[in-house]
């Protein structure tokens, strides 16, 4: 039995990009067509790095806003949509580096 390569549970399913993928996290990721070039594979890298960037610091913002609030219910709603947002930004940045290392494998 595998692992997946985005949350590391235990999986024998699917694979993406030669990889072992779970129902869960390969449900998340929307297929995209992989660019062939390196320059396009690196462009990507950058701006999902970015955007996992950008996320963690909403968050960071939202955690900080939500101190002074007292509804532990809506605190507890809000937070779980900024992780939501975080962790699929972080599946993004690993899918494009992913697809970027094995268009570098498959140029070798």
């Amino acid at each position: 039995m595998a692992r997946c390569y985005q949350c590391g549970a235990q999986t024998n399913s699917s694979q993406r990009n030669g990889s072992a993928i779970c129902e869960s996290c390969n449900g998340r990721l929307k297929p995209r067509e992989t660019p062939l070039d390196l320059e396009q594979l690196n462009a990507a890298v950058d701006e999902a790095r970015q955007n996992y960037r950008a996320e963690i610091e909403n968050r960071r913002k939202t955690l900080e806003a939500l101190r002074s609030k007292i509804d532990r219910l809506e605190r507890l709603k809000v937070t779980q949509i900024a992780d939501d947002k975080v962790e699929l930004a972080a599946m993004r940045l690993r899918e494009a580096l992913r697809n970027f290392v094995v268009r570098l494998k498959e140029r070798a």
